[in-house]
């Protein structure tokens, strides 16, 4: 997938939430891991780290258009009118905390074998009817892999 400059990015999916930290699938075709535990360390708002900082309240995230944490209630006040509403942080605002997260044992293996097999990206990439540039971005993490893809790959490698 081709990284979308024009939009701010914005995550699509919360793949999963243990130990703090959150992996997001982003619509810049990315997964992120936003590791909260280093956040912690870094931000200076004591009350906000101590609000996230309680494995059952950090673990209520949802994605709605922000992260939100429905077992941290907020009162927001807009113009002067008092809104209950939960803690929330934008996804873009995590975006640049974040790094990419990349299954390494999966695409190491991936590559390896390849390699291995004597295989070009080329090589893998017509075999399956896909890019070399795609492979690679798989193999680097850059791009998410399916199920089915990963079947079409590990059939031609075995």
């Amino acid at each position: 997938m081709t990284k979308n400059t024009t939009q701010l990015p914005n995550a699509i999916k919360i793949i999963s939430v243990n130990n703090f930290k959150i992996i997001a699938y982003y619509n810049t075709g990315e997964y992120r891991i936003i590791d909260f535990n280093k956040l912690f360390e870094k931000w200076q708002d004591k009350e906000l780290i101590e609000k996230l900082n309680d494995k059952i309240r950090f673990e209520s995230v949802v994605l709605e258009d922000t992260f939100t944490w429905k077992k941290i209630p907020e009162k927001a006040n807009i113009d002067g009118f008092i809104i209950d509403d939960y803690l929330t942080i934008g996804a873009d605002t995590l975006y640049y905390e974040s790094k990419p997260y990349i299954m390494n044992e999966v695409t190491m293996l991936l590559r390896d074998t390849r390699e291995h097999k004597g295989l070009t990206q080329l090589q893998l990439a017509k075999k399956i009817k896909t890019t070399p540039k795609y492979i690679n971005d798989i193999e680097t993490g850059k791009a998410p892999i399916t199920i089915n893809l990963l079947h079409k790959i590990t059939s031609c490698l075995v």
